[in-house]
């Protein structure tokens, strides 16, 4: 015959934990929220350093992996969804201030139309491009149903692979060549934040060697 489950002696479930460690174990600290949502608003702007920093302390113990990876997905969608329907709406005329959006508006909208999947999908690891990328989808008329959709999947894919390759992958790779250590994770680390700086700055000179970048060879670079 089964027993049923039930307090005993102000215990919980029989198991020797009272119900006020039991609330105490569930209630949230607020501090402990600090560094995710600090994760959160870095990727709302760009946040690929601050991501890779919050994933070598995952490697350390000190934040949680589920709870890194969740702030960096849904911030750096909220960043490109925020970027896309301003874009839509109030500073949808700021763009014609730049020649080269006026003098390619057409041809970008057609390029946006082919391939605003994979623009949107790609978003995220084409640092310099970001903002221009969510003007083109706003100004070429995707609706906010797919770029929504396609962002939270992009951001999702940028949060998940950096994670991956700095906590597990990288470590993985250079335990078997015998580099070990508690911060062993900060290769990996320092490997993709340096291949994103090199990623922008290709982008930001593109189409315009020898001189600063400007706004519009970034709309250069994109067509």
């Amino acid at each position: 015959m089964r027993t049923a489950w039930r307090p005993v002696s102000g215990k919980l479930f029989s198991k020797g934990i009272t119900f006020r460690e039991e609330e105490e174990k569930m209630a949230i600290n607020p501090t402990s929220i600090i560094p995710y949502l600090g994760i959160f608003l870095a990727a709302v702007l760009e946040g690929e350093i601050v991501f890779a920093g919050a994933c070598v302390l995952v490697t350390l113990g000190k934040l949680d992996p589920i709870g890194v990876f969740a702030a960096g997905a849904l911030g750096g969608s909220a960043g490109d969804q925020a970027y896309f329907y301003l874009f839509r709406g109030r500073l949808r005329g700021w763009l014609g201030r730049f020649s080269a959006w006026r003098h390619n508006r057409h041809r970008m909208d057609y390029f946006v139309e082919k391939n605003s999947t994979i623009m949107i999908l790609a978003c995220r690891f084409l640092p310099g491009l970001r903002i221009i990328i969510q003007a083109a989808c706003a100004h070429a008329g995707v609706t906010p149903i797919k770029f929504s959709a396609l962002s939270l999947v992009g951001s999702a894919a940028w949060a998940g692979a950096i994670l991956l390759g700095v906590a597990y992958f990288g470590p993985e790779i250079f335990g078997r060549f015998g580099v070990k250590g508690d911060w062993v994770s900060l290769i990996p680390a320092l490997f993709l934040i340096g291949l994103f700086l090199c990623v922008r700055f290709i982008i930001k000179m593109k189409g315009n060697p020898g001189k600063a970048p400007s706004s519009d060879s970034l709309v250069n670079s994109v067509l």
